[in-house]
């Protein structure tokens, strides 16, 4: 199996997963707290983390690397383009937030908020998802040569198993409150959607039928997931994120999403692949400038209004600056990296 050139069809997913992260920040959130509206609203726009844990895993699990040599390469291509983006703007997170504290601002402080805030207090903040695809991105290019060699039906019976122990451990561990004491099963959570962007990819990617089955699937688990957690908020552990049925539901999203394929030479397909190429930076940078400035907004009146006004400023701007920050660092990242 050859990795193939990316295909404009995960910038399709790519752009709406960073379309999702910011309409999740942007304030003041549209919707009365306990309304089918809110719940509705949380289970569209929190795809976003499963939408890009799948896409991430999709990739580095398919890399054919050689040997320790090809290992270490994979390592410090990464460092230029994840990790050192995310020190850069993990330490201005932590500069903006010593500026809105008020604190007399001393550049040794700076250097120890910022060294506190990258080695774990960040992982409290939006950038909690890094703390988890770091340690996926370290484990990758292992995890990538077992399911290579997999058979569709290992990969199937892998799945199926990841599957049923979030049943357990969600639906009969906590929303059952039975308890689940089980641990070590390696593919639990965020992991769990990692491997599915290689399974789905794998198994799935040539399969017309199946994909329909699938998406089809995923909308009755979208429904019935909304619902339950509507009617049952003190039922719905994790029904944003890591329950059985909302990971369902990510799966035929990601598929659907998927089959978009515009014209890659067309207006609008050039307009994608350009957003995607920016969506790394504009979600490093997105809740920066909301914390700046786009936060304390409030030029209409209504929420619906404030809240529009917010997620599209904050679009724009954070397209611009990391189109701007892009032009500096990617000539650098390819010299180095």
């Amino acid at each position: 199996m050859k990795e193939k050139r990316r295909e404009i069809s995960y910038d399709v997913i790519r752009c709406v997963a960073m379309l999702f992260v910011i309409a999740v920040h942007a304030n003041p959130k549209p919707y009365q707290s306990g309304s089918l509206w809110q719940e509705l609203f949380l289970a569209v726009f929190f795809s976003c983390n499963g939408l890009f844990f799948m896409l991430s895993g999709r990739f580095a699990l398919a890399k054919k690397l050689d040997g320790v040599r090809g290992i270490l390469t994979f390592y410090r291509r990464k460092l230029f383009s994840v990790f050192i983006p995310l020190v850069f703007f993990g330490a201005i997170y932590c500069l903006v937030d010593l500026y809105q504290d008020g604190v007399p601002f001393t550049f040794g402080m700076f250097l120890e908020t910022a060294a506190k805030g990258l080695t774990g207090d960040l992982r409290d903040t939006y950038l909690w998802f890094m703390f988890v695809l770091i340690g996926l991105t370290l484990v990758a290019p292992f995890l990538g040569k077992m399911v290579q060699r997999m058979t569709d039906s290992e990969l199937h019976l892998l799945a199926a198993i990841g599957l049923i122990w979030e049943i357990l451990s969600i639906y009969i561990g906590k929303n059952a409150g039975l308890g689940f004491g089980y641990s070590g099963w390696l593919f639990e959570g965020w992991p769990y959607y990692y491997f599915l962007g290689y399974y789905v990819f794998r198994v799935f990617e040539k399969k017309a039928k199946a994909k329909k089955i699938l998406i089809i699937v995923g909308a009755a688990a979208f429904i019935l997931n909304s619902l339950w957690s509507w009617l049952m908020p003190e039922y719905s552990y994790n029904a944003h994120d890591l329950a059985p049925l909302y990971t369902v539901f990510i799966v035929g999203l990601y598929l659907l999403l998927g089959s978009a394929k515009p014209d890659p030479e067309s207006g609008f397909g050039r307009l994608i692949a350009w957003v995607a190429a920016q969506s790394y930076f504009v979600y490093l940078i997105h809740r920066i400038l909301a914390k700046l400035w786009i936060d304390r907004l409030n030029w209409f009146p209504g929420k619906v209004a404030d809240y529009l006004v917010h997620l599209i400023l904050c679009l724009i701007l954070s397209l611009a600056a990391a189109f701007l920050l892009n032009l500096i660092y990617r000539p650098v990242k390819k010299k180095l990296g």
